[in-house]
């Protein structure tokens, strides 16, 4: 799952800087302990703390910002909040007063983000290091449900080269991922949500694995060869029947819709 110099800044035909190696390493390197971490919990309590939470929410956000996917969201929240905004912005060297989106010099940058895709990869590493990544993080270690299948379930999460679920209407700066979903390891998931349920069931762990095969643009992948046939013939037959059901939208309507029963078994009696 990997892009030839996505994240290398080119000029003139030549790298002139890493942000995989200088910014993402590091991050990677963090985020890496804490998902070890959880993966080797064999118990189905979760015992992260908030400062482990807070860093695999920071490895979440810097991964999604490095992936292709989030250039259209880029340049979307740039033509919205402008480039000189409360959590960043530009300033005049001369004076140190700050400067607008107004400003001449701030509508060139801007339009070279907007149009050029190696300038724009400056900003993504800004943003998703920004003070209102910063503050989104504090708001999102509120949403977190950590679940794990059982042992014995006959199901696994997959993953895709965009591994990250999210549903947002109208994101902000500050307010990327309202919703999320970020599949851990073949049995561990993270549903990042206002309101979460106490289990999820076999619905829910297809409807995360339609999803991310359905936004992923190349690769899926599965520890297991049995069940990624499996999903690849089942995700076929979605397609062939048009089977809307497996949709962002859908699925977290249906985590919302778990949180009526107070276990399995409740949900499975009174369904």
């Amino acid at each position: 799952m990997f892009k030839k110099n996505l994240n290398n800044f080119i000029h003139e035909n030549k790298i002139i800087m890493s942000s995989e190696k200088n910014v993402y390493g590091p991050f990677d390197n963090f985020g890496s302990v804490i998902v070890k971490k959880i993966i080797k919990n064999k118990s189905l309590v979760d015992s992260s703390s908030d400062f482990e939470k807070a860093g695999l929410l920071n490895f979440m956000i810097n991964l999604f910002w490095r992936t292709p996917t989030s250039d259209s969201l880029l340049k979307e929240l740039i033509q919205k909040e402008g480039l000189c905004n409360p959590y960043f912005g530009l300033s005049n060297i001369e004076t140190g007063k700050r400067l607008t989106d107004k400003d001449e010099s701030v509508k060139k940058i801007k339009e070279e983000i907007l149009n050029n895709s190696e300038f724009a990869k400056h900003l993504k590493v800004i943003v998703a290091n920004s003070d209102a990544s910063k503050e989104e993080i504090t708001k999102l270690i509120k949403f977190w449900k950590l679940f794990s299948l059982n042992t014995n379930s006959n199901y696994e999460f997959l993953i895709g080269d965009m591994p990250i679920l999210f549903l947002n209407d109208k994101p902000t700066l500050d307010n990327v991922f309202e919703k999320v979903i970020f599949p851990l390891s073949k049995n561990k998931v993270l549903i990042l949500n206002k309101k979460n349920p106490l289990f999820i069931d076999d619905f829910t762990v297809n409807g995360i694995n339609l999803c991310i095969m359905n936004i992923s643009e190349r690769f899926i992948g599965s520890g297991n060869k049995d069940i990624l046939d499996f999903y690849v013939e089942y995700y076929k037959e979605t397609i062939k029947e048009n089977d809307s059901k497996f949709t962002i939208g859908n699925l977290f309507e249906h985590i919302n819709y778990l949180t009526k029963f107070k276990d399995m078994n409740d949900y499975q009696t009174n369904k």
